[in-house]
């Protein structure tokens, strides 16, 4: 992933000193594209959304997991945001095919403005529904909020019974909360995950 178009020279400049508001969005609920030290970081009201805390808790987590010691040929990413994660992947060569949704409308427009998203398959679509599925994948992430909070359907066992279908059999699982808010789930987190890694003392990544 790179920008498809530079700054101007005095606003990077500038970027590196104090952090520059670029775009904001209120719908769906209030979304700040800014620009810092020349990268572009997603800010919702009450969290990070891409870039900064998010991309450092997950190279975290990727360390701790030993992901980045190997080569994915499919990772499937619901909540792309302005896929830090990926750049983290891509940086470290883990990558080979990636299928991405973000059905955030704001988002996927400042993507399509600022990103070149060349090789992957980025959908609009709810990570919601499952059945557009086709494949099974080495690495699901799944990094779904609206502002702090776990969209209601990620509470029940059987979105995760149906997705981890579609994780290959040495696949690796991953979905990112917030220990501030964590999600009221029905089901035993136990019965779906084996392990969990908390960094940052902010996120709690629930792995299987």
């Amino acid at each position: 992933m790179k920008l498809k178009k530079s700054f101007p020279l005095l606003l990077k400049l500038a970027s590196y000193f104090y952090p520059i508001t670029i775009e904001r969005s209120h719908e769906p609920y209030y979304l700040e594209l800014i620009l810092s030290k020349n990268k572009l970081i997603l800010n919702s009201t009450n969290a990070n959304q891409s870039n900064e805390g998010l991309k450092q808790a997950f190279h975290q987590a990727f360390h701790q997991l030993g992901v980045y010691k190997k080569t994915y040929k499919n990772i499937l990413v619901l909540g792309f945001g302005l896929g830090s994660v990926i750049e983290l992947l891509q940086a470290k060569n883990c990558t080979e095919n990636i299928t991405a949704y973000e059905n955030n409308p704001q988002v996927f427009t400042w993507l399509d403005k600022y990103y070149d998203l060349e090789n992957i398959q980025l959908h609009s679509d709810s990570a919601e529904n499952l059945a557009h599925l086709e494949s099974n994948y080495d690495l699901i992430l799944v990094d779904l909020f609206l502002d702090n909070q776990c969209p209601e359907f990620l509470n029940n066992l059987a979105y995760w019974t149906q997705l981890k279908t579609h994780l290959s059999p040495s696949g690796m699982l991953i979905w990112n909360t917030l220990i501030p808010t964590q999600p009221k789930v029905i089901f035993n987190m136990t019965n779906v995950f084996e392990k969990k890694v908390e960094v940052e003392r902010v996120n709690r990544m629930w792995v299987n």
